[in-house]
């Protein structure tokens, strides 16, 4: 269980970042509010042109609200996270990420109205795009900093399960590399792309800008490659990112255990419970992972039982002084 301490920065940051955001957008409009014109264009259509609009003075009653609601439901869904740790500071990510794509958005918006006399004439170009999408980067890097660390677990493996040991001879070269791919993600993001091409086709150009970056992420924990070489485990993502190592003085042990994805994670991708962390990419044979100081990783991935032999043996002959 997360510290109380540990517990209230994250929920505060959760909450916090996302009061920051609308706060910056309110003194953005009022500084800028000399020179808007009456009504604003909040909506855009095919080409970026203005389709939807705005009172001046509702301005500051919609969008700083929407950010703060996103702020009290990541708040709320932390709250609701006291025992997971990580997924807590997951939901910090989400809410910096969320609240600095939703401020980049109104003061590029606000920015484009300025001593604009008909709004009408307000078109959004294409390189905003990018930029709410570093801002959505650099807020979720925040959320996810801030936050802090998450608690050190050294949870017991159990106690039925078999450790199987290989420990390479003297001399060997250790390289072993599978991969595994989830078939639920793939469905997933065949399923969103019609939605993303109609939201390139009919709708407002920053709905876009939420649906890119879901659909990268989903695509970088569709598969998974598990590396292990005289220096430990590796795990790379499709893209390369993110990339988790577990270096062998790390080790504690290693054992194979099927994992049913709903039953043992809540679901599919990158995951977190109560006491372990892993990547869950379909139903079957898992490698489990304990770590000195750290939770336990679990991912799926063919022959896990001769991973964890593997892992075991480079364990023991560290310990024997070994390389």
């Amino acid at each position: 269980m997360t510290t109380p301490r540990g517990h209230l920065r994250r929920v505060g940051m959760t909450f916090g970042i996302p009061v920051v955001a609308a706060a910056v957008i309110l003194v953005f409009y009022l500084t800028w509010l000399p020179r808007l014109p009456e009504r604003l264009a909040t909506h855009f259509g095919m080409g970026g042109r203005a389709d939807g609009f705005t009172s001046v003075g509702a301005f500051p009653f919609v969008m700083p609200t929407v950010t703060l609601g996103f702020g009290v439901l990541f708040g709320l869904l932390a709250l609701a996270m006291r025992r997971n740790p990580f997924a807590q500071r997951l939901m910090s990510a989400a809410a910096g990420g969320v609240a600095l794509m939703m401020l980049a958005i109104n003061v590029l918006l606000l920015h484009e109205h300025l001593d604009v006399a008909d709004s009408t004439a307000v078109t959004l170009p294409g390189w905003h795009i990018g930029t709410v999408g570093i801002g959505m980067a650099v807020g979720g890097a925040l959320g996810w900093f801030a936050a802090g660390s998450t608690p050190a677990v050294e949870a017991e493996p159990p106690p039925d399960v078999h450790t199987p040991v290989r420990e390479p001879a003297v001399g060997e070269t250790v390289s072993w590399r599978r991969s595994q791919t989830s078939p639920v993600i793939g469905w997933i993001m065949v399923g969103m792309l019609p939605v993303v091409v109609l939201t390139c086709a009919v709708s407002t150009w920053w709905l876009l800008a939420l649906h890119i970056p879901v659909y990268l992420l989903l695509a970088s924990f569709a598969r998974v490659v598990v590396e292990i070489d005289d220096s430990g485990l590796t795990l790379r993502m499709l893209a390369g990112l993110p990339r988790i190592h577990v270096p062998v003085p790390e080790l504690r042990t290693a054992y194979s255990r099927d994992i049913a994805p709903l039953r043992d994670f809540s679901g599919w991708g990158w995951r977190s419970n109560s006491t372990a962390c892993g990547l869950v990419l379909r139903s079957g044979s898992g490698l489990w992972v304990h770590r000195k100081q750290r939770e336990p990783l679990a991912v799926t991935v063919p022959d896990a039982e001769e991973a964890a032999a593997l892992l075991n043996g480079l364990r023991d002959r560290r310990a024997a002084g070994g390389r």
